[in-house]
This record gives structure tokens, sequence and C-alpha cells, in this order.
């Protein structure tokens, strides 16, 4: 699925996805907080999901600063 995309891209919102082997990636937040994924879909649920978060986490609605990104 992700073989015309480049080993490392950025996106619009300024996370890093690096593919880091066969149908895994490396996504990383603006703050350089990483998850490695299967497949190009969950790299794309990982974003929204950390997106969000960090959403939350500025508008000050969140008391959990744990994340899936963070572990």
């Amino acid at each position: 699925m992700g073989k015309d995309l480049p080993q490392v891209f950025e996106t619009e919102t300024g996370f890093t996805v690096e593919i880091s082997g066969d149908d895994w990636y490396r996504v990383c937040d603006p703050e350089r907080v990483c998850v490695e994924v299967n497949g190009l879909r969950r790299a794309y649920e990982a974003i929204k999901e950390r997106e969000l978060e960090l959403l939350l986490l500025r508008t000050g609605e969140s008391g959990d600063t744990n994340s899936e990104l963070g572990q």
C-alpha cells in the first residue's frame, strides 16, 4: 500500500512518518514523541489520535497526559 511513498515524509500537521520495514511505520508527533505501528491505516489512525490528544491538552480539557504515542 505504501510502495509509492518516500522513506520519510512529513504531514501537513508536522507529524513525521518513516517507513521502517515491510508495512511498518514509525510515526512521530511535532514534539518528537514516536510510536511504531504496523500498516499505513494504523499510522494514519495514530496521527489522528495524537492530533486530538494534543488539541485537548492545549485547550486544558484533558487531565490524562499519558498517550499511546508516549508509551
